[in-house]
């Protein structure tokens, strides 16, 4: 898409949603769910667009169908994809940027809800049962009471949600003022292979320090970041509608495995996606990309397959 098609930046009070305020109410149910689509009268209202920075007293747990979902944090910057949820901790300062997103929905966490769940942002799987619960929460959207059973229906709700296995699609960034220039400068050109030795020279820093700097504020060693970063910077692009080719040669990664040609491969991409459906161009080129940058071995949460609904 280009640049000029993409909406100016949405304040949260130009949100719909920001009208109900569900997401800054200390009362009401522990849990309130809705269903968002791309048209001007939906409550959670998607597409492409930009919300700044903000925060809520709510916790929040939301899903997308089609796109892709870059979340900014003080804590680093992650990436969702289709069918994957990300969680914002109630209180969590952020900014979002949806791409195409054609429908999706959103889960708003009361904070005293919220005690057992994480308490940083971050990637999870959508399993069959949170799906369905998620659906039937939807049915009492902006209602201030609940029954005996809704209520016990939340209750399981937030449950699935501490249950979900984290997915690793997030870009935690350094803290130190060393690493963040090391970082900077991956991120200014993510196709180049400069060694870290060069980078932290550059950077007034020690390869080895800087080494010790990405692990233990990161979580991650240099390698596996930068691998980490093309990743999140591939997705956001195919999302975008850039082609694959275009990607692959920017970030050094094999155009013929890229594009996925056979349905033996076709059908493998699928699969780590958990996605059960023909693929497409985003999810063979995205997941290809998986395969490469992260070097993790395909794989699907047993049930993941079966949680694709629409709202």
């Amino acid at each position: 898409m280009e640049a000029s098609q993409i909406p100016p930046l949405m304040s949260l009070s130009e949100s719909p949603l920001a009208k109900y305020q569900p997401n800054d109410r200390l009362d009401g149910p522990p849990v309130w769910a809705c269903g968002g689509h791309d048209k001007e009268r939906s409550l959670l209202r998607i597409g492409t667009r930009e919300l700044d920075w903000h925060s809520h007293l709510r916790g929040q747990l939301f899903c997308i169908h089609s796109g892709l979902v870059h979340v900014h944090t003080p804590l680093g910057a992650w990436v969702l994809p289709p069918y994957r949820a990300g969680w914002i901790p109630p209180g969590m300062t952020h900014r979002v940027s949806l791409t195409g997103v054609v429908s999706g929905w959103i889960v708003l966490v009361a904070p005293s809800a919220a005690t057992g769940l994480p308490r940083t942002p971050c990637v999870v799987g959508v399993s069959e049962l949170l799906a369905a619960l998620v659906k039937r929460a939807v049915s009492w959207a902006m209602r201030d009471t609940l029954t005996d059973a809704e209520r016990r229906l939340a209750q399981v709700l937030v449950d699935e949600i501490q249950r979900a296995p984290e997915q690793a699609l997030g870009l935690p960034m350094p803290i130190d003022a060393r690493a963040i220039r090391v970082a900077r400068a991956v991120l200014d050109d993510l196709g180049a292979h400069t060694s870290l030795d060069s980078l932290a020279r550059q950077s007034g820093v020690s390869a080895r320090t800087a080494r010790r700097l990405f692990v233990t504020e990161t979580g991650m060693g240099f390698t596996q970041w930068r691998q980490q970063a093309r990743l999140v910077s591939a997705l956001d692009r195919l999302a975008n509608g850039e082609a694959v080719g275009a990607v692959a040669d920017s970030l050094g990664v094999e155009r013929l495995a890229l594009m996925g040609h056979s349905m033996g491969g076709a059908v493998a991409v699928e699969h780590h996606a958990g996605v059960d459906r023909e693929p497409g161009a985003f999810e063979r080129g995205a997941i290809a990309l998986f395969a490469q940058l992260v070097d993790r071995p395909a794989g699907r949460a047993a049930d993941e397959g079966d949680a694709l609904m629409a709202l």
